[in-house]
């Protein structure tokens, strides 16, 4: 297993060298779809064996019903927010408390609120109170010695295959910018400013992309220190401010060495622009786009000057920028179009309810009955002044096929009139070169493909799929697509088409599609529903209709790709 693993390491990245010599020189986006599963010692799931997982790695978080820790959850949970819920949680942790005061794991917390009679209590938190909670019951975990124990990553033993290969590529892409500067290994910059608790995916990007091939450093900037910056706030009340920012507690105590790395950092914001300019690439972690456009973006709206470094070294074609999840749908922004970033959505909810503009449902309001200005929880909701602009040529949206998220990409593009949505599937990402002048040039890697929506005139959109292999060329208003030489159109069948109903949820609506790729018919419909009302989705080939058939061996099991261009996208209600 051992030699199977590093056999299979050395492959992926001569592969991904190899694809680095032929991509465009002039790649300057690498947008990820998510769903990243990697080998670590908290997602041994996701890896091929556990036996490199150590006594003093971190496997899990720990809390501890403590009366300490218990005082301090609620010393930041006002008495008039949410009074049945507080006085119901406090009662049950404090029963629970009498008798429990060890460390204990999520999965052993959660046994003894259920032993408690607790599942009604904390099912009805909304996920602040909820996060709120963990935060304050959380423990530090040290070794003997005094060292905080750390998440080890093995980026070979992982399952996913193309997850490895997105890593890998990305820095073949940021060793080309490192060319410029005379110098082998390329330096790459993490970010974790998407996540509520920035702290914790540190030790989990700079370990992956150091395995990768980089040199990384963690850019310690997040909301709370933008926030900080621009209320010319103390750096001593770091603490402060991440708790009234992201309403996180405790980090200090659990991630010592982050938090005073970011505190000593916090005075001299010139540190992190000479970072990024020393950088070859920089990375966005997942999580919540919100969160992360807050940490580059002022109140006013304009880029505070870590962004602006970040954007002038990547259109001067020195840096390559990623994002994964989040971090990709942030990248959407453009002020001369009014280009939108998603915040929020189902399919179902969106085709129904619409999009609604500069709101954002609180995270599990519906359970707490605190939901305010008629947004629901699964509500589509954007942000009408975009993300952070980096991407300016359409709305991005991610784990896309995986989540059924076709129907709120189209909903959006039609309430808001952009002329595209790009939506990237998990470990799957859509590869964005450009040079001045020149048409924009887009090419998909990784496990899956990109759901492209393109608004018409009279409100009526056109979608198409492109898959692994495959490239898309923006010039100005149009766009054109190539599949990858080894797809062929395929073998057509006049079969009847089997579909099911619910055509959202999950991965049904690909899986669907991909069927009528082969079929004869020119027509397709399919159905899903919210509440009451039966949605009925009518797909109808147009006279550019043309798809591309291919098989991926490479990694197991095989893949069959189908990508496709010029489908109408239709629905209607029916009772």
């Amino acid at each position: 297993m051992l030699l199977k693993s590093a056999i299979l390491s050395i492959l992926l990245l001569i592969s991904c060298l190899s694809w680095g010599k032929n991509v465009n020189q002039d790649a300057k986006l690498f947008l990820v779809g998510g769903g990243l599963n990697t080998c670590s010692s908290m997602s041994l799931k996701h890896c091929q064996r556990s036996d490199f997982v150590v006594a003093d790695s971190k496997k899990s978080p720990l809390y501890r019903l403590s009366n300490e820790n218990i005082a301090l959850l609620f010393s930041h949970w006002s008495p008039d927010h949410l009074p049945q819920q507080r006085r119901d949680l406090e009662r049950l942790l404090k029963r629970i408390a009498r008798k429990n005061r060890k460390n204990l794991s999520y999965t052993q917390l959660r046994e003894l609120w259920l032993d408690n009679n607790g599942r009604k209590t904390v099912n009805a938190l909304a996920d602040k109170e909820f996060y709120l909670m963990l935060d304050a019951l959380e423990v530090g975990l040290f070794l003997e010695d005094g060292t905080r124990m750390k998440e080890v990553v093995q980026l070979s033993l992982s399952k996913n295959e193309f997850s490895q290969e997105i890593f890998y590529e990305f820095v073949s892409l940021a060793k080309q910018k490192a060319k410029q500067k005379q110098r082998e290994k390329p330096v790459v910059l993490v970010v974790t400013a998407s996540a509520r608790d920035p702290y914790e995916a540190v030790d989990f990007y700079t370990s992956v992309f150091e395995q990768a091939g980089a040199t990384t450093q963690w850019l310690p900037i997040d909301k709370a220190l933008n926030t900080l910056w621009q209320n010319s706030g103390q750096c001593q009340q770091l603490a402060q401010f991440q708790a009234s920012a992201l309403n996180t507690l405790k980090r200090a105590q659990i991630y010592p060495d982050h938090f005073m790395q970011q505190q000593k950092m916090c005075a001299n914001q010139q540190a992190f622009v000479e970072l990024i300019q020393d950088a070859d690439g920089l990375f966005i972690n997942g999580g919540d786009q919100s969160l992360t456009a807050a940490t580059f973006k002022n109140n006013d709206g304009k880029d505070n000057a870590v962004l602006k470094a970040i954007r002038t070294q990547m259109n001067s074609n020195k840096l390559i920028v990623g994002g994964t999840s989040a971090g990709t749908a942030v990248m959407s922004g453009n002020e001369a179009l009014s280009l939108p970033m998603i915040t929020n959505g189902r399919s179902e909810n969106a085709l129904v309810r619409g999009a609604k503009a500069n709101v954002l449902p609180s995270a599990g309001c519906q359970k707490a009955n605190a939901c305010k200005n008629d947004v629901l929880n699964d509500d589509l909701t954007y942000k009408s002044s975009g993300g952070i602009g980096l991407f300016q040529w359409g709305i991005m949206d991610t784990h896309f096929s995986e989540r059924g998220r076709q129907g709120r990409l189209v909903r959006l593009v039609q309430d808001t009139a952009v002329p595209f949505a790009f939506g990237v599937d998990e470990a799957t990402a859509l590869v964005v070169s450009w040079q001045e002048d020149s048409p924009i040039s887009m090419n998909i890697v990784g496990q899956a493909g990109v759901f492209v929506v393109e608004g018409k005139q009279n409100n009526n959109v056109s979608v198409h799929y492109l898959t692994r292999g495959d490239s898309m060329f923006l010039n100005e208003s149009t766009l054109s697509a190539q599949f990858a030489d080894w797809k062929k159109t395929p073998k057509v069948t006049t079969k009847p088409l089997s579909v099911d109903s619910d055509v959202f949820a999950d991965d049904k609506f690909v899986k669907a599609v991909a069927a009528f790729c082969q079929n004869a018919s020119k027509k397709m419909q399919l159905t899903s529903q919210y509440l009451d009302s039966d949605i009925l989705v009518t797909l109808t080939k147009t006279d550019d209709w043309r798809s591309g058939q291919g098989r991926f061996s490479k990694f197991r099991p095989e893949r069959i790709y189908c990508s496709y261009v010029g489908l109408d996208f239709s629905y209607a209600f029916t009772d």
